[in-house]
């Protein structure tokens, strides 16, 4: 198989790096430190893969994986959420420190069918955690707290409100003396049109 990669990226043009090709289970714990901890770009053809693998793989090397790793798979392991998106409940979730786009698909993109196959890259950003955390902590603190709407409510309850035998001193000189400009002014306008006519 090593001689067969090699001839077919000589073919494409390609230069390969030296490479070990291992067979056997990748979450054997023999495998999972050099997945987690050296590795910068991981492959994971996940179309087929079942429920409960998938979780594995989750729980096993994704989470483990180091900042800036780069993850591409054909299902993708996380939704993507800008930080404003996140909620609580999305803290034990992957879409947590996973930045998630879906790649642009070319036709025939896989050896093993001719149907459409999308791909995801995922990139481990443990960041957005904090971003989160930053995020919602400034959010809260420019929103009252319900304690303080209480307060801030039973203050304005308690100011005392004109009654309706009470004139409102404020507002009513000013009604007043508009009322009587106006009416002046129509008086005024009557009157001249009675000296035309």
């Amino acid at each position: 198989m090593e001689s067969t990669f090699r001839s077919l990226m000589k073919w494409h043009g390609k230069r390969v790096r030296d490479f070990k090709l291992i067979q056997g289970d990748f979450l054997a714990q023999d495998h999972l430190q050099l997945i987690t901890e050296e590795a910068t770009i991981i492959f994971i053809n996940n179309f087929a893969f079942t429920a409960d693998l998938d979780k594995k793989i989750k729980d096993a090397i994704i989470k483990n994986c180091a900042p800036g790793t780069k993850i591409i798979s054909t299902k993708a392991y996380a939704k993507s959420k800008a930080v404003p998106e996140l909620r609580e409940r999305d803290l034990n979730d992957l879409s947590m420190m996973l930045d998630v786009t879906s790649l642009r698909t070319v036709n025939a993109p896989a050896s093993w069918t001719g149907g459409h196959v999308p791909y995801y890259l995922h990139v481990v950003n443990p960041a957005k955690i904090e971003r989160y955390f930053e995020y919602k902590n400034k959010k809260n603190s420019s929103t009252p707290s319900l304690d303080e709407r209480r307060s801030n409510s039973s203050k304005t309850s308690q100011r005392k409100k004109p009654t309706s035998a009470e004139p409102d001193n404020k507002k009513a000189p000013a009604t007043k003396t508009k009322a009587k400009k106006r009416l002046n002014e129509s008086k005024n306008g009557k009157a001249q049109k009675r000296k035309r006519g």
